[in-house]
């Protein structure tokens, strides 16, 4: 039965028809619910609803009629309510009920913010970073640190180190604001920030890191895998480069840390860089960060010997190393390495016939244990040589 129908039947019952007093107890309160608590209730129990009414209309609630055959309480309210449901009022007055829902919600934020102090603007949070990293650098007389009755401060002995330029910072970074106010804060107290790494908005401040005196190590092209690197990009190495920094390419996943050389070509793709430039982002660049450039970093005379002969070109993905030299000593050698394959090949089919022949011979099988040298962190336990089996060691591994 469709809601117009149900709201004639309401109406006949109303003006007196003798069905008027038939009306089942449980059906009123469908009505009522339906038109005004939630009209969407009606749509889901329409099924029930129509039954009722045909019900009511045929005669067929002789158990529930009303002694009195007197119209119930309700029935008035659900003829209104079920007409207004059809003409499209109740849907209107549940509007109009949502409306100032939501302006009394918003009269509540608008009183809640004038209750409390404003949130403070990011520029604003990072001037307060700014603050706390000050407050490290103590005020007064250096000299007192100088006393011999003078408690030792490790922490500050760290800082005396960096202002005597004996101790140099590696920054972790990524947006602009956090550079420039750490730039500020060692402009104050005479210091410099050797290296920011990841850095991976430094093109926005290349300027201002290039008057600073800093270096930038950063990724290649990583971007969007969190809040604070959605503006990075692969051109960042690139623009840095040209504004006059010196750049390195770097990683925190230890397989692509193996790959840098791969990791500095992006640069040649999407900045245009040229090959020398970006070999020296893995190579010579570097070692200038870490001030061993005249040690590392190039092949000359009087540098420790270490070096890797490719193949290929080494900024392509189809190089391969075929020796590593370090200190002088060769470590790896591709033509002994094919060897030593042969070798392994050799003694894994000795002792896989081996088993074979125990198995044959009626040897129980046994499930091998895993040995593996365990890795250590900080936060680790145990006896730093040994090696475990499985996962059952303590702390991390």
């Amino acid at each position: 039965m469709e809601i117009k129908e149900l709201a004639d039947s309401a109406m006949r019952l109303v003006r007196g028809t003798p069905e008027e007093g038939r009306a089942r107890s449980y059906w009123y309160p469908h009505i009522v619910m339906a038109v005004s608590d939630d009209h969407g209730y009606m749509g889901k129990n329409m099924a029930t609803m129509s039954g009722s009414a045909e019900a009511l209309m045929n005669g067929e609630d002789e158990e529930y009629m009303d002694e009195a055959r007197a119209p119930h309480p309700l029935l008035k309210a659900a003829q209104k309510n079920l007409v207004d449901l059809a003409s499209g009022e109740v849907r209107k007055r549940e509007d109009a009920k949502r409306a100032a829902a939501k302006r009394e919600r918003e009269y509540a934020k608008q009183a809640a913010r004038a209750a409390n102090p404003k949130k403070p603007t990011l520029d604003q949070i990072w001037q307060r970073v700014e603050h706390a990293i000050s407050n490290y650098f103590p005020d007064g007389d250096p000299t007192d640190y100088l006393n011999p009755n003078t408690r030792r401060d490790l922490e500050l002995d760290a800082l005396v180190e960096i202002l005597n330029k004996k101790r140099f910072i590696t920054c972790h970074s990524y947006v602009q604001p956090e550079i420039t106010y750490i730039m500020r804060v060692a402009d104050k107290y005479n210091f410099t920030v050797n290296t920011f790494t990841h850095i991976l908005e430094g093109y926005k401040v290349a300027d201002k890191m290039k008057k600073h005196g800093s270096n930038a190590s950063t990724f290649s092209d990583w971007w969007n895998y969190k809040m604070e690197v959605v503006d990075a990009m692969p051109y960042n190495a690139t623009i840095m480069s040209k504004v006059g920094l010196n750049v390195a390419i770097n990683s925190d996943d230890a397989e692509m840390a193996r790959r840098l050389n791969q990791e500095a070509a992006k640069s040649i793709k999407y900045g245009g860089m040229s090959e020398e430039d970006a070999l020296k982002m893995v190579t010579l660049n570097p070692a200038k960060m870490l001030h061993l450039d005249n040690r590392l970093g190039s092949i000359k005379a009087g540098k420790d010997a270490d070096v890797v002969l490719w193949n290929n070109n080494p900024l392509s993905v189809y190089a391969k190393p075929e020796k590593v030299i370090i200190d002088g000593a060769t470590y790896f050698d591709i033509e002994k390495d094919k060897q030593l394959r042969a070798s392994i090949a050799a003694e894994r089919n000795r002792i896989t016939q081996k088993m074979l022949n125990a198995k044959a011979g009626g040897a129980a099988t046994v499930k091998p244990e895993a040995k593996r040298p365990r890795l250590f962190h900080c936060n680790s336990e145990g006896d730093l040589t040994e090696e475990v089996g499985g996962f059952k060691e303590k702390g991390l591994s």
